[in-house]
């Protein structure tokens, strides 16, 4: 299971707006150049600053510190989601682990992410039709 599906699995509390808002806000502090596209490059370029001890992996506190970043309110979430999304129970996401999550989010399957694929994916999860 991505880390993106487990945290929409915990935000039912959240309002249609709210959860679209949520998406869009975190979609566009990674999209580095703004072009409505998130490529992989530009995930894992985001992720890399969280890695504080370059080990190619984000940790538990790391992992809080990037969902920190993106969106602070859902920091109390990433103890409960994180086992989920390390697939591999070593104690970190990889970067297996990420690009899966990444991978989760390209309808198309064209190798980048934009906009509206994250924001469908979120909405879906989090208030299904």
């Amino acid at each position: 299971m991505s880390s993106i599906y487990a945290l929409v699995l915990i935000l039912p509390t959240l309002t249609y707006a709210g959860v679209v808002e949520n998406a869009k806000h975190m979609f566009q502090k990674m999209d580095a150049d703004g072009d409505g596209e998130l490529t992989r490059k530009e995930f894992f370029d985001y992720v890399k600053n969280f890695d504080e001890n370059h080990d190619l992996g984000l940790s538990l506190q790391e992992q809080k510190n990037f969902i920190g970043s993106l969106s602070p309110d859902l920091v109390q979430y990433v103890e409960a989601w994180f086992p989920i999304g390390d697939t591999n129970h070593d104690g970190k996401f990889d970067q297996s682990e990420m690009d899966k999550s990444f991978a989760v989010l390209d309808y198309n399957k064209d190798g980048v992410d934009t906009e509206s694929e994250f924001v469908r994916y979120v909405v879906e999860v989090v208030v299904p039709a």
